[in-house]
Protein backbone atom coordinates (compact mmCIF):
# COMPACT_ATOMS: atom_id res chain seq x y z
CA UNK A 1 0.00 0.00 0.00
CA UNK A 2 1.51 3.33 -0.85
CA UNK A 3 0.88 5.84 1.94
CA UNK A 4 -0.06 8.76 -0.78
CA UNK A 5 -2.92 6.35 -2.00
CA UNK A 6 -4.56 5.05 1.26
CA UNK A 7 -7.08 6.46 3.88
CA UNK A 8 -8.41 4.90 7.20
CA UNK A 9 -11.82 5.33 8.02
CA UNK A 10 -12.51 4.21 12.62
CA UNK A 11 -15.75 4.40 14.00
CA UNK A 12 -13.93 4.14 17.47
CA UNK A 13 -14.31 1.47 19.74
CA UNK A 14 -18.33 1.24 19.31
CA UNK A 15 -20.82 1.29 16.23
CA UNK A 16 -21.32 4.43 13.86
CA UNK A 17 -23.85 2.70 11.33
CA UNK A 18 -24.47 6.22 9.69
CA UNK A 19 -20.51 6.76 8.96
CA UNK A 20 -19.77 3.39 7.56
CA UNK A 21 -22.92 3.84 5.41
CA UNK A 22 -21.84 6.84 3.79
CA UNK A 23 -18.66 5.74 3.28
CA UNK A 24 -19.87 2.49 1.76
CA UNK A 25 -21.88 4.66 -0.80
CA UNK A 26 -21.03 5.25 -4.21
CA UNK A 27 -20.72 9.01 -4.22
CA UNK A 28 -18.28 8.93 -1.55
CA UNK A 29 -16.42 6.26 -3.08
CA UNK A 30 -16.07 7.75 -6.22
CA UNK A 31 -15.02 10.53 -4.67
CA UNK A 32 -11.82 8.55 -3.00
CA UNK A 33 -11.25 7.16 -6.63
CA UNK A 34 -11.27 10.77 -8.21
CA UNK A 35 -8.54 12.15 -5.51
CA UNK A 36 -6.28 9.22 -6.13
CA UNK A 37 -7.09 6.59 -3.27
CA UNK A 38 -6.60 3.21 -4.24
CA UNK A 39 -6.64 1.58 -0.51
CA UNK A 40 -8.67 1.97 2.04
CA UNK A 41 -8.66 0.96 6.10
CA UNK A 42 -11.85 0.19 7.40
CA UNK A 43 -12.44 -0.27 11.25
CA UNK A 44 -16.47 -0.61 11.10
CA UNK A 45 -16.79 -1.61 15.12
CA UNK A 46 -20.16 -3.11 15.64
CA UNK A 47 -21.22 -1.54 12.57
CA UNK A 48 -20.94 -4.86 10.63
CA UNK A 49 -24.15 -5.14 9.27
CA UNK A 50 -23.95 -2.07 7.19
CA UNK A 51 -20.01 -2.38 6.14
CA UNK A 52 -19.29 -3.53 2.60
CA UNK A 53 -16.59 -4.22 0.61
CA UNK A 54 -18.16 -4.61 -2.82
CA UNK A 55 -18.36 -1.02 -3.76
CA UNK A 56 -14.77 -0.66 -2.68
CA UNK A 57 -13.61 -3.89 -4.98
CA UNK A 58 -15.99 -2.32 -7.50
CA UNK A 59 -13.69 0.20 -7.87
CA UNK A 60 -10.88 -2.08 -7.85
CA UNK A 61 -9.77 -0.29 -4.05
CA UNK A 62 -7.50 -2.62 -2.11
CA UNK A 63 -9.32 -3.17 0.82
CA UNK A 64 -8.29 -3.95 4.74
CA UNK A 65 -11.20 -4.09 7.17
CA UNK A 66 -11.42 -5.14 10.90
CA UNK A 67 -13.77 -4.39 13.87
CA UNK A 68 -11.30 -3.45 15.81
CA UNK A 69 -7.69 -2.33 17.10
CA UNK A 70 -6.11 -2.21 19.67
CA UNK A 71 -4.20 0.72 18.67
CA UNK A 72 -4.59 3.20 15.48
CA UNK A 73 -0.80 3.89 15.96
CA UNK A 74 0.58 1.54 13.41
CA UNK A 75 -1.45 2.38 10.86
CA UNK A 76 -1.27 6.00 10.64
CA UNK A 77 2.28 5.94 9.26
CA UNK A 78 0.31 4.18 6.40
CA UNK A 79 -2.32 6.64 5.33
CA UNK A 80 -2.58 10.52 4.06
CA UNK A 81 -6.24 11.18 5.69
CA UNK A 82 -8.16 9.76 8.15
CA UNK A 83 -12.31 9.75 8.12
CA UNK A 84 -13.40 9.15 11.63
CA UNK A 85 -15.97 9.81 14.22
CA UNK A 86 -15.01 12.89 16.36
CA UNK A 87 -14.60 11.14 19.38
CA UNK A 88 -11.40 13.02 21.76
CA UNK A 89 -9.16 10.00 20.95
CA UNK A 90 -9.50 9.58 17.65
CA UNK A 91 -8.88 13.37 17.20
CA UNK A 92 -6.21 13.84 19.18
CA UNK A 93 -3.89 10.51 18.17
CA UNK A 94 -4.63 11.90 14.48
CA UNK A 95 -4.09 14.73 14.73
CA UNK A 96 -0.09 14.10 16.92
CA UNK A 97 0.62 11.96 14.12
CA UNK A 98 0.09 15.07 12.04
CA UNK A 99 -2.46 13.38 9.83
CA UNK A 100 -5.50 15.03 7.85
CA UNK A 101 -8.63 14.70 9.98
CA UNK A 102 -12.33 14.70 8.51
CA UNK A 103 -14.28 13.97 11.91
CA UNK A 104 -17.99 13.11 11.23
CA UNK A 105 -20.23 13.62 14.14
CA UNK A 106 -22.60 11.15 15.24
CA UNK A 107 -26.06 13.15 15.48
CA UNK A 108 -27.71 10.70 17.77
CA UNK A 109 -25.57 10.71 20.42
CA UNK A 110 -27.79 12.00 23.63
CA UNK A 111 -25.31 15.09 25.48
CA UNK A 112 -23.78 15.07 22.02
CA UNK A 113 -20.11 16.36 23.54
CA UNK A 114 -18.67 15.53 20.02
CA UNK A 115 -19.92 18.32 18.54
CA UNK A 116 -18.17 20.61 20.90
CA UNK A 117 -14.85 19.50 20.74
CA UNK A 118 -15.32 18.73 16.48
CA UNK A 119 -16.38 22.85 16.72
CA UNK A 120 -13.63 23.69 18.59
CA UNK A 121 -11.22 21.82 16.68
CA UNK A 122 -12.31 23.18 13.16
CA UNK A 123 -12.66 26.59 14.75
CA UNK A 124 -8.72 26.23 15.13
CA UNK A 125 -8.49 25.16 11.85
CA UNK A 126 -7.08 21.78 13.06
CA UNK A 127 -9.58 19.72 11.42
CA UNK A 128 -12.70 19.24 8.82
CA UNK A 129 -15.88 18.64 10.43
CA UNK A 130 -19.06 16.58 9.10
CA UNK A 131 -21.67 14.53 9.25
CA UNK A 132 -23.12 11.75 7.34
CA UNK A 133 -25.24 13.79 5.05
CA UNK A 134 -22.63 16.38 4.67
CA UNK A 135 -19.13 13.79 4.45
CA UNK A 136 -19.57 13.91 0.50
CA UNK A 137 -19.30 17.63 0.17
CA UNK A 138 -16.25 18.13 2.63
CA UNK A 139 -14.58 15.39 0.93
CA UNK A 140 -14.77 17.36 -2.22
CA UNK A 141 -13.50 20.15 -0.87
CA UNK A 142 -10.53 18.80 1.11
CA UNK A 143 -8.23 19.14 -1.32
CA UNK A 144 -8.21 22.56 -2.00
CA UNK A 145 -8.20 22.78 2.42
CA UNK A 146 -5.27 23.89 4.01
CA UNK A 147 -5.04 22.60 7.43
CA UNK A 148 -3.47 23.94 10.31
CA UNK A 149 -0.59 21.78 12.34
CA UNK A 150 -1.65 20.22 15.41
CA UNK A 151 0.66 21.48 18.06
CA UNK A 152 3.37 19.13 19.64
CA UNK A 153 2.76 18.29 23.23
CA UNK A 154 5.25 19.12 25.90
CA UNK A 155 3.92 17.25 28.99
CA UNK A 156 6.93 18.06 30.97
CA UNK A 157 5.55 21.63 31.37
CA UNK A 158 2.24 20.38 33.23
CA UNK A 159 5.04 18.29 35.50
CA UNK A 160 7.30 21.30 35.91
CA UNK A 161 4.14 23.54 36.87
CA UNK A 162 2.73 21.24 39.14
CA UNK A 163 6.23 20.29 41.01
CA UNK A 164 7.28 24.35 41.25
CA UNK A 165 3.21 24.87 42.72
CA UNK A 166 3.00 21.59 45.01
CA UNK A 167 6.80 23.02 46.29
CA UNK A 168 8.50 20.05 45.68
CA UNK A 169 11.63 21.78 43.78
Amino acid sequence: MNRDHTLLITVGTTGFDDLIAEVCSEGVVRELVKQGFDSIIVQYGSSKSVYSEAIFEKYNMHVTSKDYYASLDPLFSQVRLVIGHAGAGTILDTLRHQIPLIVVVNEKLMGNHQHEIADAMEESNYLIKATPASLLAKLQHFPSTTLSTYPEAHPELFVEYLNKEMRFV
